[in-house]
Parts: structure tokens; C-alpha cells; sequence
């Protein structure tokens, strides 16, 4: 027996695993301050609560802890991950993509981003801004043959499909 979440949340619940998995998966390579200094202890508190509000749903304090880790040490790709996070669960998805790019620029081998980019893509649906056919018409997105019969639609037998009276003949 399973149990089945409402889609919503199981978005969020997406969202939360993400940022625990990319609190693990991100590794600094020594961007970060000396572990004995003053800066480093503000990175590691801001992170945390930062991390702890994020998966309580308390979206003030973790966009203000985060962008607070992201300014403290901007190579740390943890932080713009998380805080990207952040906005894609709020569905503010230019600053998502911001946020993920710039975590993706830091930490290019780190495929928990790339997930993360793959829910912003897949968020965003097909008619996204900025992208291709942005603004355009769906029919002019899609052939025209599929919008507008064409002037003298005939069957492979040459009848014309307008006139013709159904085959009774069977």
C-alpha cells in the first residue's frame, strides 16, 4: 500500500530533498573562509538557518539567510543552489533561473543543478518568456496545415472532399 501526496505536495517535497541533497552534493574546493575565522562562522549560521527555513516553508527568512550566504561568499555554489531553490518553489522563475545558472557556472559537474534546471524547464511549460516563439501565436508555431484546410482537400482517389457524397455501395 502507497502512500500518493497531492501534486503539490509532492513538488515541495521534490523541492525540500533537492536542498538537502545539494547541501551535500555542492563542495566548495576551498572557497569558503578559514573554518577559524569570524566570516566563516556567519557563512555556516546564515546557511543553516537559512537551510532549516527553506524546509519549514518560511520563505522570508531563507530568501534573507540565503542571499545573505550568497553575498558573504559569492563561489560558494550551495548557496545560489539553495536560494534558487527557494524561488522556484515560490514560482518566481527568472530569478530560479538566475540563481541555478550561477550555481551551475560554480559547480558545473554537480548534476543535483541540473535536476533543479530540468524542474525550472518543466515549470515554466512550453510558452515560456524569452524563449523560442515568445509572444508568437500558437498558429504560428505549428504548421499550417494543421490550422487551415488546404484550398482543394481530395482524397488519394482525386475525389473532392467538399462534394463528395458518402459511399453507400458497401
Amino acid at each position: 500500500m502507497s502512500i500518493r501526496l497531492p501534486d503539490n505536495h509532492q513538488f515541495v517535497s521534490v523541492l525540500l530533498l533537492g536542498a538537502v541533497l545539494l547541501t551535500a552534493a555542492c563542495r566548495s574546493d576551498g572557497k569558503l573562509p578559514a573554518k577559524a575565522s569570524q566570516e566563516y562562522n556567519e557563512v555556516v549560521r546564515a546557511f543553516y538557518i537559512g537551510l532549516a527555513a527553506l524546509q519549514v516553508g518560511d520563505d522570508v527568512r531563507a530568501d534573507a539567510k540565503l542571499a545573505e550566504v550568497t553575498k558573504l561568499v559569492p563561489p560558494e555554489p550551495t548557496g545560489w543552489a539553495n536560494w534558487g531553490l527557494l524561488a522556484l518553489r515560490q514560482r518566481n522563475f527568472d530569478a530560479a533561473a538566475e540563481r541555478l545558472e550561477r550555481a551551475r557556472s560554480l559547480a558545473p559537474e554537480n548534476d543535483q543543478i541540473y535536476y533543479l534546471l530540468g524542474l525550472l524547464e518543466s515549470s515554466r511549460g512550453p510558452f515560456r518568456r524569452g524563449g523560442d516563439g515568445a509572444g508568437a501565436k500558437p498558429s504560428k508555431l505549428i504548421p499550417k496545415i494543421f490550422w487551415q484546410p488546404t484550398n482543394s482537400p481530395k482524397r488519394s482517389s482525386g475525389r473532392d472532399l467538399r462534394t463528395a457524397k458518402p459511399n453507400t455501395s458497401n
